[in-house]
């Protein structure tokens, strides 16, 4: 996936980087939520939350991009 990115260019090269940045930030989510569910530090459990919203605001915002350029 990274060598097609390198390869690309203009909005191919956009829509490459934001699906790939849609899949870094479900992985984000995906740890978050373990932390949330499994952890014993409620620091860490709020960080994790605080996370999780800022990860899906990201995934929205990556989402109109990729709308946008259609």
């Amino acid at each position: 996936q990274l060598d097609e990115f390198a390869a690309a260019d203009g909005e191919e090269a956009s829509r490459i980087f934001a699906a790939l940045m849609i899949e870094h930030h479900r992985a984000g989510i995906e740890m978050a939520e373990y932390a949330v569910l499994n952890g014993e530090n409620e620091d860490v459990a709020s960080f994790a939350r605080s996370m999780i919203t800022g990860q899906s605001a990201e995934i929205d915002a990556m989402r109109a991009v990729l709308a946008e350029l259609g």
